[in-house]
């Protein structure tokens, strides 16, 4: 169900097996769920199956001073997107640096 384990278990002792982050993302995303309805234990990362891990996006809107006569809706409201990850509130900076990476698993914050 997953090849790299199937490799670490031809070892004579098999003792850990390192993974990508490739692999350890279609690990955590698709071979760990077979495992578990196969009747395997399997041990994942606590943050993994929490849905506050994922990336979302918040938008913020507010009512804009009705003394300007701007037509449209940004002349009715002002509104500002926030991304978020595990509730936190990621700077752009932080987003672009992430979305760089071109990875499926990040490292923000020292999580």
């Amino acid at each position: 169900m997953f090849p790299p384990i199937e490799k670490a278990l031809k070892s004579r002792r098999p003792i850990g097996l390192s993974l990508t982050t490739e692999e350890a993302y279609d690990f955590l995303r698709h071979s760990a769920p077979l495992l578990e309805e196969a009747g395997l234990g399997v041990l994942v990362p606590p943050w993994w199956s929490k849905r506050i891990a994922r990336l979302g996006s918040r938008l913020k809107v507010s009512a804009q001073d009705k003394s300007q006569s701007l037509l449209g809706l940004g002349g009715l409201v002002d509104y500002l997107w926030e991304l978020a990850l595990r509730g936190e509130t990621l700077t752009w900076e932080e987003f672009a640096r992430l979305a760089a990476l071109k990875t499926l698993l990040v490292k923000v914050r020292g999580q």
